[in-house]
C-alpha cells in the first residue's frame, strides 16, 4: 500500500489530517493544471465551495446508508463529492459540473483518490460527469445535493419538478429553498461557511 493510502487509513477519524490529505491533492493538481480563463460570457456560472469543516457538519445531519447514491449538481472541483465518497457508507457518488475546466480538475482528484484508496474504498463507485444537469439523467440518486447559491428561481422550480418524478430520492440538500417539492418536507436548516460567504442550507426529507 502506498504512503498516501496508509496516511489516510491511519487518520480516518482525524479531521485535521483528513483535510490535509484532500488539500494536498488539490494543491498538487493546481500546480500542474492551471485555471483556464473563460471567454464565453454568454452563460453565467459561478463556482464556490463549502469549507471542509462545514461539510463535516452537514454530513452529521444526514444519514448516508450503504444502499444510497449521492449526486452533487454543480460539483465544481469535486470536493464535496470526495468527502462523501471517503467519509460515508454510500455505495455510489456522482458529481455533475457544466464547466469543463473545473470538471477536469475533479477528474484528476478522483483518479488520485482512487489510486491511493483502492483497498480502502473497494467496491464504491466514484463518477464525475461534465455537462448540464438538465440534460444528464440523475434518476439513480437517493440523496441529492444542489450547490444552488447562484441559481435563479426558475432553475430551482425546474429542478423541483424533476425531483418530484424521482421516487428514489429521499433527501435533498440545497443552498436555496425549494417550495415545490411534493414528497419531501423541510426537516432541518443550518448555516454553512463557504468561499462565497455563509449560506443557509435546507435539508428536505420524507
Amino acid at each position: 500500500m502506498n504512503k498516501a493510502a496508509i496516511f489516510v487509513r491511519m487518520s480516518y477519524h482525524d479531521d485535521v489530517l483528513f483535510q490535509h490529505y484532500l488539500d494536498m491533492i488539490y494543491c498538487d493538481i493546481n500546480k500542474v493544471h492551471q485555471d483556464v480563463v473563460r471567454h464565453d460570457r454568454s452563460v453565467s456560472e459561478s463556482n464556490g465551495e463549502i469549507f471542509y469543516a462545514d461539510i463535516n457538519k452537514l454530513l452529521s445531519k444526514v444519514t448516508f446508508a450503504e444502499h444510497d447514491v449521492f449526486v452533487d449538481l454543480g460539483a465544481g472541483l469535486g470536493k464535496m463529492v470526495l468527502q462523501v465518497y471517503l467519509q460515508t457508507a454510500v455505495k455510489e457518488v456522482y458529481g455533475i459540473e457544466i464547466l469543463s475546466d473545473l470538471h477536469a480538475k475533479a477528474i484528476l482528484a478522483a483518479k488520485r483518490v482512487q489510486q491511493d484508496m483502492r483497498d480502502f474504498n473497494a467496491g464504491k463507485k466514484l463518477t464525475f460527469l461534465c455537462g448540464d444537469f438538465f440534460e444528464i439523467d440523475f434518476q439513480m440518486a437517493t440523496i441529492l445535493f444542489i450547490n444552488a447559491i447562484c441559481f435563479g428561481q426558475d432553475i430551482m422550480i425546474k429542478l423541483g419538478q424533476i425531483i418530484n418524478t424521482i421516487p428514489r430520492i429521499h433527501t435533498v440538500i440545497t443552498l436555496r429553498p425549494m417550495n415545490n417539492l411534493k414528497r419531501l418536507f423541510l426537516k432541518n436548516t443550518l448555516y454553512l461557511e463557504g468561499s462565497w460567504d455563509s449560506a443557509l442550507c435546507y435539508i428536505y426529507q420524507k
